[in-house]
């Protein structure tokens, strides 16, 4: 959506609250309407950024912040970000396309994958990874078919057979609840599931971080920087496509990377 129509939306829905609380003696039923009305458009806004289970998701972070490891959904705009390269294989085969998605929290980048695929009117299959069990519970709910396969499981420790012509990961690489060996264990599993020239897209924070790495010390700030550098030497391998998603909380990198598997 244009950000002049939503800076619209929402000044309006502020403007009616203030004008309310003007008359919130007075008028009572006014108030409450003028905020029920602001409720609604700030969902409606929500909905169409964070996807319809953003309710759940931010619940998550509220109760498992560490196991979650983001601030908010990605937004619908990163979700096109994502799915790029598999729309324009998509639109121009006639081959079944494979595609997981790892960490796939909310169904966002989950419903976009789908639309993707059902739009172009190829056969399909989608693998979805999910390690929260309330989080697995709505996809199974939303997404879950015969194309569709929802897992409640860790992907350090995953064991999978099927080879992919996408890998669609928005899990935290840089976030603490991962060391150097699982990160080292993740890309691994993702070379070991792709087919040859499959291409591996992921998200990580526009400046986060490297602003995270100023303020730690010791140990941990050795084992972030030695994390960093191995996702940073393995994406310039294989990177062949690079975006920026400034709507979205907070703004991302979309990395594709094409890999060669011997």
């Amino acid at each position: 959506m244009n950000k002049k129509i939503y800076s619209i939306m929402f000044l309006a829905s502020y403007m009616l609250h203030i004008n309310a609380m003007d008359y919130v003696i007075n008028k009572k039923s006014l108030y409450v309407g003028a905020t029920a009305l602001s409720a609604g458009i700030l969902h409606w806004g929500a909905k169409s950024v964070w996807g319809d289970n953003y309710g759940t998701f931010f619940w998550q972070i509220a109760k498992h912040p560490k196991r979650i490891g983001a601030f908010a959904p990605c937004s619908t705009f990163t979700a096109k970000a994502l799915t790029k390269h598999i729309k324009e294989k998509a639109n121009n085969t006639n081959d079944p396309i494979y595609v997981l998605e790892v960490g796939a929290g909310s169904g966002v980048i989950t419903k976009e994958i789908i639309q993707t695929l059902e739009s172009a009117g190829v056969p399909y299959h989608v693998d979805c990874i999910e390690i929260d069990g309330t989080l697995c519970a709505v996809l199974e709910d939303t997404f879950a078919s015969d194309q569709v396969s929802i897992h409640k499981q860790d992907i350090r420790t995953w064991q999978w057979e099927e080879k992919y012509d996408f890998i669609i990961s928005t899990i935290p690489l840089m976030q603490f609840v991962f060391d150097v060996e699982d990160v080292q264990t993740i890309l691994e599993n993702y070379k070991n599931w792709a087919k040859d020239g499959a291409v591996v897209s992921y998200v990580t924070h526009i400046l986060i971080p490297h602003l995270a790495s100023w303020f730690l010390k010791g140990e941990k700030k050795e084992v972030y920087i030695k994390k960093m550098k191995f996702i940073e030497s393995f994406r310039s391998n294989y990177l062949f496509d690079t975006q920026k998603v400034w709507r979205n909380c907070a703004p991302l990198y979309v990395y594709h990377m094409q890999l060669t598997v011997q």
